[in-house]
Parts: C-alpha cells; sequence; structure tokens
C-alpha cells in the first residue's frame, strides 16, 4: 500500500434478486507519524519501544545517524527494537517508512555506561 493514496468504495447488497447499491465514499491510507517511544533513557542494548501508525516493513528507525535493529512491528502501529550503540548522549529518533522521513521532536537520553 502507498501512504496518502485516495480509494473510492462503494458497498452493495443483494436483496431478493435485486441489488442495491450504497453511495460512493473517499477514504486515504494512512502517513506514517511518530506518537510516543518509551522509555525516556535507556543503554545499548535495551528495549524500546516506538508507537505510532502505518509502520511497514519497510520502517527503519535511527538514533541519531545509527540505525537501530528492529526486532517486530506489531499492527503497523508499535516498534520493538534494540537501542543500538551510543554516539552522543541526547539523541534524536529518526524513522524513514514509505519514503517519508520523521523525526520525533524529543531526544532520547542514552545512558553512557563506563567500560570496566
Amino acid at each position: 500500500m502507498t501512504n496518502s493514496k485516495t480509494y473510492y468504495a462503494k458497498a452493495f447488497i443483494e436483496i431478493d434478486g435485486e441489488i442495491q447499491f450504497g453511495n460512493v465514499i473517499q477514504t486515504e491510507t494512512l502517513t506514517p507519524t511518530i506518537k510516543s517511544f518509551s522509555p525516556d533513557f535507556g543503554t545499548e542494548g535495551d528495549d524500546f519501544i516506538l508507537k505510532g501508525t502505518n509502520f511497514t516493513k519497510d520502517t527503519q528507525v535511527f538514533f541519531g545517524d545509527t540505525q537501530a535493529t528492529i526486532t517486530s512491528i506489531v499492527d503497523e502501529s508499535t516498534i520493538h527494537l534494540k537501542i543500538p550503540p551510543p554516539i552522543a548522549v541526547n539523541v534524536p529518533i529518526k524513522l524513514l517508512s514509505q519514503n517519508v522521513k520523521l523525526e520525533f521532536p524529543h531526544f532520547l537520553n542514552i545512558k553512557l555506561v563506563p567500560m570496566s
């Protein structure tokens, strides 16, 4: 499916051999959106959840410029992924889906854990 594409639909019913038609309605496919994420902070490898709409199998998520590994996409509205290695303490969350680029207006705070 393509985002923001217009479709037209018309319902019909057959009653006692007679076909009756409903009105034509116009509908549009959803554009990908980012609504929320959790947790607000984390470390490399932690589970992370991104909620929104119309996440298809081509969806990619980035923390800054580092691509995250998506573990699953549920009902095209919830992405489960792992936080990638940190580049900075506060990183923007970016999403690419169906050639639509989105950036969440808040940053993820990443805990930098010292190496032992």
